[in-house]
């Protein structure tokens, strides 16, 4: 009996042997193997039956044990006379494959290759679930960007900018447009050193050509503060802001009363930004702009000017990036508002 080997199929789908007969049914007592366990050896071919059907591998069911078994499998009947009360009906065996003799009929087998066919099918059919689950999920349709009124009822700021600013770009064109005019204007005094009146015509050209570009470079350096400070007007529309885009510039063109609207469109900003920004969850790590800085601006020019423009830049690359974020469609694994623009 212990020379022929079995093998069986645990609880996880796994296939385990090749053991014997001694060494299964100690498994039958661990609990590992139980009657409904498929198993299988080589005299079977490509069939696995239930341990059940292997004899001599359970211990037998005393006759005293199965009758109470019966009786409670058994459909409750009205009882007359004592006579029927002790009647049990006779068990009906239902059909099941043949028994098969855990003793050996053939030689001890060596070399014996498991059946792959279970575990084939079962890849199988893993790898079809894989493939329609990635189907579904590549025929799925991406859901839009949630919508700014729906971002607002969600306790959310909706940021209505895509664009920056750029400190660099603007340090390029003012810084490069003054040294450009004083090399201008270098190269133009030379004129007052006896040059001869060809070499002087031509080198004129060169500065003038210099101070004509230096001062284009300053001028586009304007534009851009224009550009930052409408946009930076434009992020607080959604919050309630008191001065629209389109005013906080064009009011600033309009001689004396400019005068006026420099403090409010330019001194009025960090007071609304900072409270608007501080009441909501994904804007509250906002960069927060001063009021120290305009005042610099005023009484020193260039300096307060980079400190003030350096805030204002700051503060729309937020607003950028956090319109980056909610850009994305809904439900995307990147979409999470505010992961990179809290600055957490």
């Amino acid at each position: 009996m212990s020379d022929q080997t079995w093998y069986f199929i645990d609880g996880t789908g796994a296939q385990n042997g090749p053991i014997t007969i001694p060494q299964l049914q100690k498994h039958v007592e661990n609990g590992e193997v139980t009657a409904d366990t498929q198993l299988w050896t080589e005299a079977l071919g490509e069939q696995w039956i239930p341990a059940a059907n292997v004899e001599g591998l359970f211990p037998a069911i005393p006759a005293a044990v199965a009758v109470p078994t019966l009786r409670t499998l058994r459909t409750p009947t009205l009882v007359t006379t004592p006579e029927d009360s002790t009647e049990l009906p006779k068990p009906v065996r239902a059909a099941t494959t043949p028994m098969i003799p855990s003793t050996p009929t053939t030689q001890a087998v060596t070399g014996v290759s498991i059946p792959s066919s279970l575990a084939q099918q079962q890849q199988q059919q893993q790898q079809q679930q894989q493939q329609q689950q990635e189907q579904q999920q590549a025929e799925k349709p991406q859901q839009s960007p949630i919508s700014e009124a729906q971002q607002l009822d969600l306790g959310l700021y909706p940021a209505t900018i895509a664009k920056g600013g750029s400190m660099g770009l603007w340090s390029m064109f003012f810084f490069g447009g003054i040294i450009c005019i004083i090399s201008g204007i270098m190269v133009a005094g030379l004129l007052n050193q006896g040059l001869e009146t060809s070499a002087g015509g031509s080198t004129l050209k060169i500065g003038l050509g210099l101070i004509g570009t230096g001062a284009a470079g300053l001028l586009f350096s304007i534009i851009l503060i224009f550009i930052y400070l409408y946009r930076a007007w434009k992020c607080l529309q959604p919050g309630g802001a008191k001065v629209s885009p389109g005013a906080a510039i064009g009011f600033l063109f309009i001689p004396v009363f400019n005068l006026y609207w420099l403090f409010k469109a330019i001194g009025g900003l960090p007071k609304q930004w900072n409270t608007i920004a501080s009441s909501y969850p994904n804007t509250k790590h906002a960069p927060k702009l001063s009021m120290g800085a305009f005042i610099c601006m005023l009484l020193i020019p260039v300096i307060g000017q980079i400190i003030w423009l350096n805030q204002i830049i700051k503060g729309l690359n937020f607003m950028a990036e956090l319109h980056f974020q909610q850009s994305r469609p809904a439900g995307s694994s990147l979409a999470s508002l505010g992961s990179r623009a809290n600055f957490q």
